[in-house]
């Protein structure tokens, strides 16, 4: 008789601690895990773990999670849970993890991810201006595009701070308009054009309070070769042109002699602006004549190339 007790007993540890055996670590998805502002009441998310019933959420300053910020377990039995109000701090980075439970045991915690919460419209132009410095340390973008980007977001603070609203959304709107040029013409990834965009969407909604304007990019109602910047230049400068229409566009550079020195552009481009940079390096000092034609439409642009 004590044989067969010590046998269903057996079996019943034995099927529990498969049971919790069988409790996987969750995947986290929300808030993605980068440099992303969120609301202080964000909601956490994750994906549903088999034989959970319940979850243990951790959410601390540090990523060994030496210290919560809750002062007793966050338990829930959904997979999600909802920031309440009070327990987070604004403009501060946390990280967070959860594991799943159920009556025989614990799972493993998810791998920690973290997320930054939204600060003062101030402090997040500040925050987004370091970010778009960032460009300049590791030369990816050409440091006049940087400093007209950096010159909308000062606009932007310095409208703001003397409660002109209207300027300041101005301003991050056209900052954000010049991100979707350096994307579409290939200046800036796909991936870091939408962090800023993102993350000035953001300050938008934080100095409006409801969602920011459109994010499509007007299309242009001319065409337009503008004048190189800067100019006089060494040894790269910056072009931009506009077409209001799809069509084949060609800019050409030109020496003082009519010699073609460079092709920048040749090819079929669907209506908008863009921004292609003549790296004059290997080019002696000296002016030079951008032709632009795109359809019908020509124009010539003089530049000054200085050693």
């Amino acid at each position: 008789m004590k044989k067969v007790l010590h046998v269903v007993i057996f079996i019943i540890f034995l099927v529990f601690s498969i049971k919790a055996q069988n409790l996987d670590s969750p995947i986290l998805t929300e808030p993605p895990d980068v440099d992303i502002v969120v609301p202080l009441t964000t909601t956490l998310d994750w994906n549903n773990v088999n034989n959970a019933t319940s979850y243990e959420v951790q959410i601390s300053l540090y990523n060994n999670f030496s210290t919560l910020v809750n002062p007793s377990p966050i338990i829930v039995t959904s997979s999600c849970y909802q920031i309440p109000t009070g327990l987070l701090n604004g403009f501060t980075v946390y990280y967070w993890r959860v594991r799943a439970i159920n009556a025989s045991g614990t799972g493993n915690f998810s791998a920690p991810w973290s997320f930054r919460t939204a600060g003062t419209p101030a402090q997040e132009i500040n925050s987004l201006e370091e970010v778009v410095e960032y460009y300049t340390v590791i030369n990816s973008v050409n440091a006049a595009q940087i400093q007209m980007l950096l010159q909308r977001l000062d606009n932007a603070l310095y409208f703001y701070a003397h409660n002109n609203i209207f300027l300041a959304n101005l301003n991050l709107q056209l900052f954000k308009f010049r991100v979707y040029i350096l994307m579409f013409s290939n200046l800036i990834s796909t991936s870091d054009g939408q962090i800023l965009i993102s993350n000035a969407n953001k300050i938008l909604v934080l100095i409006n309070g409801d969602s920011p304007l459109s994010e499509e990019l007007p299309v242009p109602s001319e065409f337009e070769l503008k004048q190189n910047y800067p100019n006089p230049f060494n040894p790269s400068t910056t072009i931009e042109y506009t077409i209001p229409e799809n069509t084949r566009v060609s800019i050409k550079v030109y020496d003082i002699l009519g010699k073609e020195v460079a092709t920048l552009v040749d090819k079929e481009q669907n209506s908008g602006t863009y921004i292609v940079i003549w790296d004059a390096k290997s080019a002696s000092s000296g002016i030079y004549f951008c032709k632009f034609k795109a359809g019908s439409y020509t124009d010539t642009k003089r530049m000054v190339l200085k050693k």
